[in-house]
């Protein structure tokens, strides 16, 4: 199994944070606390771990508990978070119940569970572990955080907002929380907010491809185009794979109708990510207004064999059916759209499709 992409925060004695990556980033606080005792091949291991050297610090961890001729919650966690970061992940669980063999109270061991099981996909097990590790340490910023991405893959963003306040209100200058917040209140349209915290972020002075595409949809929103491209260029400088930004630099062409430079910026983005149903669609709307529609339908179909029930995609692929002459077909696609619940479509039907 390869190894996962994650960052960790390395439990040492009684003091750990977990972090795991999911599509997104993830950081939380790096502070690591190394043991009294002296045992410097334990404080190696911590080295080794923070240094992404996992196998070593396995061995290191195993060679403390041997000496120490006892297992501590503190080794056995840190061999845990060695098998995450080499994707043995039901290791890496038997490890982190062990910790609570040890001692059940142990909040560390259940964000690390929780990371394992969010990581995994399994939304039910890493929020009731998340919440038990809340319950045991409430003041804890970086749960809080890991609770709300979960929250947030779920699509319930008013759970995952009200947790990112509360890693907020733990950690006043949580950085990442103030980014991924002011993303949903851009989903959910509420701008004046995603303001207020876009220019927290900012003023912390901190950096990610994200605060820069969500800035630049905040320029399109003002309609304050060249500062819009600014904002996505400076997240694809930091990021020349990030496709969220070059799809939105796309929107920005299109909005201007430069619709040759659109195409160009949805093309890229969908290379880069051929699953992004979003850059797919816009593609699609570019090459119709370049009068590709073949090349048109190809893009919405594209879409459609991703998400057979994307709707906008249907609407607008049997726009591109018509103008090749394809009525029936377009009829059809208009009425699966209007049965999903794609309202805009019964117009079609109505005038077109009589």
């Amino acid at each position: 199994m390869k190894p996962l992409k994650l960052c960790l925060f390395i439990l040492v004695n009684l003091v750990s944070f977990s972090c795991f990556s999911q599509n997104i980033e993830m950081v939380i606080a790096n502070n690591v606390v190394y043991a009294d005792q002296p045992e410097s091949i334990y404080n190696r291991g911590v080295k080794y771990l923070r240094e992404g050297q996992s196998h070593l610090a396995i061995k290191s961890f195993k060679k403390a508990i041997q000496l120490r001729g006892k297992e501590d919650e503190a080794s056995v966690n840190n061999i845990g978070l060695a098998y995450v970061l080499l994707g043995y992940l039901d290791s890496a669980k038997f490890m982190f119940n062990h910790v609570l063999s040890i001692n059940n109270l142990n909040h560390n061991a259940y964000i690390n569970l929780g990371m394992v099981a969010a990581f995994l996909g399994d939304d039910s097990v890493a929020l009731r572990n998340y919440s038990d590790a809340i319950n045991l340490n409430h003041i804890s910023a970086g749960v809080y955080y890991l609770r709300a991405q979960v929250y947030e893959a779920q699509g319930k963003y008013e759970d995952a907002i009200g947790d990112y306040e509360r890693a907020i209100g733990v950690d006043p200058e949580f950085f990442e929380a103030y980014v991924n917040k002011a993303s949903l209140y851009i989903e959910t349209e509420a701008y004046d907010k995603a303001s207020i915290d876009v220019e927290k972020a900012l003023s912390l002075k901190g950096e990610s491809p994200k605060l820069y595409n969500i800035l630049g949809q905040l320029y399109i929103r003002g309609e304050n185009y060249a500062e819009a491209i600014k904002s996505f260029d400076k997240a694809l400088d930091m990021d020349k794979k990030h496709v969220e930004s070059m799809n939105n630099k796309g929107r920005v062409y299109f909005l201007i109708e430069d619709y040759a430079q659109a195409r160009r910026w949805f093309t890229k983005a969908s290379d880069y990510d051929p699953n992004y149903i979003y850059a797919l669609n816009n593609l699609g709307s570019a090459e119709v207004l370049l009068e590709n529609y073949d090349d048109a339908i190809e893009a919405y179909s594209r879409a459609l064999r991703i998400n057979p029930n994307y709707t906008l995609a249907i609407y607008n692929r049997a726009i591109a059916l018509e103008k090749v002459g394809e009525y029936e077909d377009a009829c059809r696609e208009w009425e699966l759209a209007y049965d999903l619940g794609y309202i805009k479509a019964k117009l079609h039907l109505d005038i077109e499709c009589r």
